[in-house]
């Protein structure tokens, strides 16, 4: 039997709840785990219009590309699930 997983947009749906779980449980420091939630929460993002820029949000969940901590932050929460 095979399985085939889309991960195009698996960065994307990581939930950072799941993520602290997934670092408690295997025995990260508390310190640094709020250290880490810290860098992949204080993301602000705002959409332009027309030119003309649209109010400021934050996201709820997901890691953003390029971030060079993101590949092993994602391979924590796919290790949990396998």
């Amino acid at each position: 039997m095979a399985v085939k997983l889309d991960m195009s947009k698996a960065y994307n749906r990581v939930e950072w709840g799941f993520l602290k779980e997934v670092m408690m449980r295997m025995g990260f420091a508390k310190d640094w785990v709020e250290l880490i939630l810290k860098c992949i929460t204080a993301a602000s993002y705002a959409i332009n219009i027309n030119g003309k820029r649209g109010r400021i949000f934050q996201a709820i969940r997901g890691l953003r590309q390029g971030d060079p901590l993101n590949p092993f932050l994602f391979l924590l929460c796919s290790e949990e699930l396998s």
